[in-house]
């Protein structure tokens, strides 16, 4: 503060000496002194009296009282853009220029007009208000540069943002905390209920009925118990995961951060602020506030806008054709994927029956990744239909839900456990597609082999494990592979396989794949199945289902 001051007292004695400098009769220069300092972020009161009382020796009292009325007009300008708006405290030198050259030049004009001089005229006047502006304008840039008033500035609006940042992460770190407490609790929880009752149980001899009836029950509650201790289990894992979710701040410039203002001004969208976070995939996210004034504009555009600063693809996931608020919202654009899918489908239920009992899905999902999946329900017909619609249903949920590939299996597994009496044992084929960096992680339990064309070559993922829902604890076989432009992934469920008379089913599969033409998804996965028919036993027909997925680089 004493700094500050000091730096005011000394820029209003420069200033007010410089007052003392006249011109045919006007004082320009003292004006543009005065108005620089006002438009500055130095203490401008201070100035005052300095001025007045050099331009009253000077200039007598008639030209004190005609120069007072200036400094006030101009300065009231000054302060009143100071403090509209967005920015602050922030003006720039142009508009301080201009408001002390337009109250100079209409004080000057009308003082001509009242008294009729002819020692001064319009022209002279028109001059000296020309030099008002241009001299505003060099002494708002040596205040800037000589005393420092523009890093001031800069480190004010740097020093907010990082206070503002570090309330953010404290913020985060507490409900990091809370999270980490409540994983905690569920997995103490599922500890107890799994330790209770495994004390030592002594060999009984079951006579009679009802003996036999306690001991189903008590077997069907040993297993129901399990399945609550593994979904607890399941929570607690899920909650650290959270909590090892790292994002990392990502600094934006203040020229980028005001040229995207300026942008999203200039179509009618107010921004209050912005903050880029930088997830553990290493994937931007951009969390902008914004609200909608006179005209208002869909999120799709803003995403455009904000793509062509920031020099990035970033789009709006949930409704892209949704438009701006009118209040203040907080919106997350995050960065556009590398590669794009396209996927078809071809199915034929047992002894063409109207219902299948294989579900599929391929599904986008929130965090950049794509959910592929067939399930296969043991059997076929409407009940084979239900199970397997089941678990694709809940696998979706949980996935969206933000759930990891793993615990969603296991906690669909513990589901089906619990109600093994109602639901079968279901075959699930699952992969999840990186569309950032390509990779697919394969999960298969009880599935058919899942195969990946790559122009001239065939690759088999097999499987060897148990269904889900089969035991406890789910028998997960995984794998992962790396993508490339134009790859195809090939899922079936067992009936494809099974139709094969071929002792090498794989083989007979891969070379089947071979020999199709690339194209459209769906229009290989309809071949595939019709020459699959072709190699067939009628005696072993089942429910038979493709889904083929095409991958494509976007830069490609």
């Amino acid at each position: 503060m004493k700094t500050k001051l000091a730096k005011s007292l000394l820029a209003g004695g420069i200033g007010s000496a410089l007052s003392g400098i006249g011109l045919y009769g006007m004082n320009p220069i003292g004006m543009a002194a005065y108005s620089a300092i006002q438009g500055s972020s130095l203490m401008a009161v201070p100035s005052v009296p300095l001025f007045l009382l050099v331009v009253y020796f000077c200039y007598g009292l008639l030209d004190t009282f005609k120069y007072a009325i200036v400094m006030f007009l101009s300065a009231t300008f000054i302060v009143s853009m100071k403090y509209m708006g967005e920015n602050k405290r922030k003006v720039n030198v142009y508009i301080s220029a201009m408001a002390a050259a337009f109250t100079f030049g209409l004080m000057e004009c009308t003082d001509v007009f009242v008294l009729r001089s002819e020692a001064v005229n319009y022209s002279m006047v028109g001059l000296a208000t020309i030099l008002v502006f241009s001299l505003t304008v060099v002494f708002g840039k040596l205040i800037e540069i000589l005393l420092g008033e523009d890093r001031i500035r800069y480190d004010n609006k740097a020093r907010r943002k990082e206070d503002e940042r570090d309330r953010t992460e404290k913020l985060a770190g507490n409900y990091e905390e809370k999270l980490r407490m409540m994983a905690e609790s569920f997995e103490k929880m599922s500890k107890s209920i799994d330790g209770f009752g495994r004390g030592e149980r002594s060999e009984k001899n079951l006579n009679g009925e009802l003996d036999i009836m306690n001991e189903i029950w008590r077997r069907r509650l040993e297993d129901s118990r399990n399945a609550v201790a593994l979904q607890l289990k399941e929570m607690s894992g899920i909650l650290k995961d959270v909590t090892s979710d790292s994002y990392v701040f990502v600094n934006l410039s203040e020229e980028k951060e005001e040229e995207l203002r300026r942008e999203l001004r200039a179509k009618g969208i107010l921004m209050k602020n912005i903050v880029i976070l930088n997830n553990r995939r290493g994937i931007d996210e951009v969390n902008i506030i914004l609200k909608a004034g006179k005209k208002t504009l869909p999120l799709k555009e803003v995403g455009e806008i904000i793509s062509d600063v920031l020099e990035k693809d970033v789009g709006f996931k949930k409704n892209p054709y949704a438009f701006v608020n009118k209040e203040y919202t907080t919106y997350t654009f995050v960065e556009e994927p590398n590669f794009f899918i396209i996927h078809g489908a071809a199915k034929r239920s047992k002894d063409q029956q109207t219902v299948s009992g294989d579900n599929f899905t391929c599904m986008e999902l929130d965090s950049g990744q794509t959910l592929l999946s067939v399930s296969d329900g043991m059997g076929h017909g409407m009940q084979a239909c239900k199970e397997s619609e089941v678990v694709v249903e809940l696998l979706e949920e949980m996935m969206k839900g933000g759930f990891s590939e793993e615990a969603s299996i296991r906690l669909i597994n513990s589901i089906l456990m619990i109600d093994s009496d109602i639901m079968n044992p279901t075959a699930l084929d699952m992969g999840i597609i990186d569309m950032y960096s390509g990779v697919c992680d394969f999960m298969k339990l009880g599935a058919a082999s899942t195969f990946v064309k790559r122009g001239r070559w065939v690759e088999a993922i097999k499987s060897t494990s148990l269904p889900i829902g089969s035991t406890g604890c789910a028998d997960i076989e995984t794998a992962s592979k790396k993508l490339y432009d134009g790859d195809f992934v090939i899922m079936m469920s067992d009936g494809i396989m099974e139709s094969i008379q071929e002792e090498d089913k794989e083989k007979t599969i891969g070379e089947i794949i071979l020999e199709i033409k690339e194209g459209k998804p769906e229009e290989m996965a309809r071949e595939i199945l019709k020459k699959a028919l072709a190699h067939s036993d009628k005696e072993k027909d089942d429910d038979m289902t493709v889904l083929v997925t095409g991958i494509w680089d976007k830069c490609a």
